[in-house]
């Protein structure tokens, strides 16, 4: 990140909620830069990051719920540690239902955010209310 110590990424941050128009309203507006707040750290910072070794494939891990216990959760712990997420198979939920939950939280974040909306009524970036 920035080491310029007249920068506040926090207050850029609150500004940005204060729009409640989120990244959709940075587009509308016509910006015509990526704003700090979404950039990448600096080069030397991402030099030292290219010099750790990524895992060799780039595909999400894909985990099945239905196989032996020992080895769902061992590659779960797995998947957490080298990656962060994975994608879940063999869970039992029923397609349409993942679909339907697909749908709504697409349309959840395609929805405009202004004031009074569930979208502005839910979202915190205070940590003890997030959601």
């Amino acid at each position: 990140m920035s080491t310029d110590p007249a920068y506040d990424r926090t207050a850029e941050l609150r500004a940005l909620d204060a729009t409640l128009a989120g990244v959709r309203g940075l587009v509308a507006s016509g910006v015509t830069h990526v704003p700090r707040i979404f950039r990448l750290p600096d080069p030397a910072e991402q030099r030292l990051r290219a010099q750790e070794q990524p895992p060799s494939a780039a595909t999400i891990p894909v985990i099945d719920l239905g196989g032996d216990r020992a080895a769902v959760v061992d590659a779960i712990g797995r998947a957490a540690a080298e990656w962060g997420f994975f994608q879940v198979t063999g869970q039992g939920v029923p397609e349409e239902a993942m679909a339907a939950a697909v749908a709504a939280v697409r349309a959840f974040h395609e929805a405009g955010g202004g004031e009074g909306s569930d979208k502005a009524r839910l979202y915190s970036r205070e940590p003890g209310k997030a959601v």
